[in-house]
């Protein structure tokens, strides 16, 4: 029988050793900081829609509240949904770099820098939704794992206990 590979976290959640917590700690590190740099980002653009009470301010606070929280539960309800139709990817999956921040801040300058606090206002909610996904004890993707070895493992067995079954049939003497 085969261990499947769950994304991010190999084979090594079958026997949830060192390094699979080793990986579920640097997973959770690392959303813990893209939500903190979008927390900054956020900050920053809603210091400058005007000062703390104002209508400006209000208005930004509470709609980049709602819209975080909204695209939050959208993410999370569709990375959950993924997880469980999904299979293991054959090999690395090609991803965008961070890098691209930082070509646009750099290479656009002001209007860089301003496309990158609207993405960041815009995403923030799939920043959220994957610290939520990391934070439970068992990945979405893990459990599906876990699942389908239970049910193949079952199977085996059943077909093992099966007299009817060809290779287990009884010689007639």
């Amino acid at each position: 029988m085969t261990i499947a590979k769950v994304p991010f976290l190999g084979r090594t959640w079958y026997e949830r050793g060192f390094l699979y917590w080793c990986r579920r700690v640097a997973g959770v590190i690392v959303c813990v900081m893209l939500v903190t740099v979008y927390l900054g980002i956020i900050a920053g653009v809603v210091s400058a829609a005007g000062p703390a009470g104002s209508p400006g301010f209000l208005a930004v606070v509470i709609g980049e509240s709602v819209f975080t929280l909204v695209t939050a539960v959208f993410t999370f309800r569709y990375l959950r949904r993924q997880a469980s139709t999904a299979a293991a990817p054959a090999g690395r999956q090609p991803s965008v770099s961070a890098g691209w921040s930082a070509f646009f801040v750099f290479k656009w300058g002001v209007v860089g820098g301003a496309l990158l606090a609207i993405a960041a206002l815009l995403t923030a909610g799939f920043a959220v939704a994957l610290l939520a996904i990391w934070l439970p004890p068992e990945l979405p993707a893990e459990q599906v794992a876990r699942r389908t070895l239970d049910q193949r493992l079952n199977l085996a067995r059943l077909r093992a206990s099966n007299t009817h079954h060809p290779a287990r049939r009884r010689r007639r003497r």
